[in-house]
């Protein structure tokens, strides 16, 4: 019988990729980062800051304060935009890797004690996931070095990442690597406004999809019978019959 139904939906990955993210430092604070895609990215910030509060810390304050009439006529300022420097990250592709793609079942791969069965599940799909890293920023010196710590953590191109797997699974060490080179998506020149500077970095992820596990009972006991057959079908006469435990 299945022990768990729910899906993984690479949430572990994602909060996985983001834990590893969030370790780089701003002004000797840790980055502020979101989970969005680059065109929702400014939205989300903006949705982060005000959930936690003005006066937290001072990174967390929005910027540009803009002048406006409340319902009273009364002049108000409030804030525009989120603070420079930030990171947002996604996941953009789940592919499935056939290199490392093998057909097997495990059906004692392991133990439940309490339960006493065995619990048995077929070897994870591997998955190639995608992530995008996009640093923004107002200096450049601040945007690079967001950049470097990124790539001073890597051993050559890549890391290893830990993921928390569904049961039985359980927590497993993966490869991570850094995909090409760092993209400058800057805005140097944008007319109207301050100018926004954007870094991309994009990380591969050797992944796994874990399969349902399911339960299987210890064998105590079989009874065996002996009998005389002449069509290997139909049992004629019962010859002996015994237990082995």
């Amino acid at each position: 019988m299945p022990v768990w139904a729910d899906s993984q939906v690479y949430r572990n990955y994602d909060k996985s990729f983001v834990d590893w993210v969030r370790q780089n430092r701003f002004k000797d604070k840790p980055i502020l980062c979101v989970f969005a895609t680059p065109e929702r990215a400014f939205a989300q910030m903006t949705k982060v800051i005000k959930e936690r509060g003005p006066g937290k810390r001072d990174v967390t304050r929005m910027e540009n304060p803009i002048e406006y009439l409340d319902a009273g006529g009364r002049a108000q300022t409030k804030p525009d935009r989120p603070p420079l420097a930030f990171i947002s990250l996604g996941r953009v592709s789940a592919l499935i890797d056939m290199t490392r793609y093998v057909r097997a079942y495990f059906k004692r791969r392991y133990f439940n004690e309490v339960r006493t069965k065995f619990v048995g599940m077929k070897r994870p799909l591997p998955m190639t996931l995608m992530y995008q890293v996009d640093i923004w920023g107002r200096d450049l010196v601040d945007v690079d070095d967001l950049v470097n710590q990124h790539l001073l953590r890597l051993e050559a191109v890549g890391f290893y990442l830990t993921v928390d797997h569904p049961y039985p699974m359980g927590e497993k060490i993966v490869w991570s690597r850094l995909e090409g080179g760092v993209v400058d998506k800057s805005n140097y020149e944008p007319g109207v406004g301050q100018r926004m500077l954007r870094k991309t970095l994009t990380f591969q992820v050797d992944g796994w999809l874990a399969y349902p596990a399911e339960e299987y009972g210890i064998v105590e006991a079989i009874d065996v019978t002996v009998d005389r057959t002449e069509d290997e079908v139909s049992s004629e006469e019962l010859l002996d019959s015994f237990t082995v435990d």
